[in-house]
């Protein structure tokens, strides 16, 4: 007997609800989660998710393939990891962090798990994954100060679900898979571990005037402070640090990095590749080689583009050729980031 499509969805909808209404609830969502990816990757879930922002929210399948070589430091002294995969045959990167696990995609939609329950048919390998297969990675460390002016409009969370969540997997599967890569976030109103970086900053960083001339020198003078205890070392060059701003810098510029170095400043209220295109700056990727590319029926422009015109999207990667250049970076380096880097207006 051949079953009709919409009544095998219909059924696959409601095996996974009914699957969902007897998951135990023991635990919250991502201690649940992180116990079942470390049986083994990759495998699928049945789970019930909804916009960040609270809508009734959907039942969907999600695989998961792998974990990321990320590792995540907020504020308040809690961590999180990333993991990549499917939800509905969309490529989504799930964040886990603070008891929750959130899933980004390439549409730039952010949802949260609410329930979860391994599927019966889940294929796995049974071994976990590890981080590095041949010894451990080299690390990259990306440093994020929220300036002052954030703090009503953004959290961590919200910084890292539109500007960075994606980065990072684009980093880690296409440009350096090779590496782990240690994210930051510093926000001025939140405690910081005892000996963080952050407690080695210049005084009133957070606060930094935005129409000053000098802005990029100052973040350029704390980072020279915070990676003072690496400067000379071979990856001295993988400590980046990056102050994330509201509105326009003086100039009526949404960035400015010094190319191949240490620090930048971007501003959030400018496109949501700004971040990209500033770490690019410092990674050695150049605006001669962005482009528009044409991709799912339409026109966008890489992370480097340096216009951004509102009819065109955004592509979220790096050319082929600005690969290149940040992966030779990465590998090789300068012999220092704040002797002789370029700063670059956007």
């Amino acid at each position: 007997m051949i079953i009709p499509t919409s009544l095998a969805r219909r059924c696959l909808g409601i095996a996974i609800a009914l699957s969902l209404t007897t998951t135990a609830r023991a635990d919250d969502v991502a201690t649940r989660f992180e116990r079942i990816v470390a049986e083994g990757l990759p495998t699928t879930f049945a789970i019930h998710h909804r916009a960040v922002d609270g809508d009734e929210g959907t039942s969907s399948l999600m695989t998961i393939d792998e974990r990321l070589p990320v590792e995540l430091a907020f504020p308040d002294g809690t961590t999180g990891s990333m993991y990549a995969g499917t939800l509905d045959g969309h490529d989504i990167v799930a964040t886990r962090h603070d008891g929750h696990v959130e899933l980004d995609d390439e549409r730039h939609l952010t949802r949260r798990v609410t329930d979860m329950t391994p599927t019966p048919h889940a294929t796995r390998n049974r071994r976990a994954q590890a981080l590095a297969q041949d010894g451990s990675p080299r690390t990259v460390n990306v440093h994020f100060l929220l300036h002052e002016n954030l703090r009503e409009r953004f959290t961590a969370d919200d910084i890292h679900h539109d500007y960075v969540a994606w980065w990072l997997k684009d980093m880690t599967k296409t440009i350096l898979p090779f590496m782990r890569i240690v994210v930051h976030y510093h926000m001025s109103d939140m405690p910081e571990a005892e000996g963080s970086p952050s407690h080695m900053m210049p005084g009133g960083i957070m606060r930094l005037d935005l129409r000053n001339a000098n802005a990029l020198q100052v973040v350029a003078d704390a980072a020279e402070v915070m990676f003072a205890r690496v400067d000379g070392t071979a990856d001295a060059h993988l400590n980046k640090l990056v102050m994330l701003v509201g509105g326009e810098l003086k100039g009526n510029i949404d960035g400015m990095a010094y190319q191949r170095g240490a620090a930048a400043i971007a501003s959030v209220d400018g496109s949501y590749r700004v971040v990209a295109h500033e770490l690019g700056h410092l990674f050695g990727a150049e605006h001669d080689d962005g482009a528009v590319l044409y991709r799912g029926g339409w026109w966008c422009e890489s992370n480097m583009y340096p216009v951004v015109f509102q009819l065109r999207s955004k592509c979220y990667a790096y050319t082929r050729e600005n690969q290149r250049r940040i992966r030779n970076y990465a590998i090789a380096g300068p012999e220092s980031v704040f002797a002789g880097a370029t700063p670059i207006e956007d």
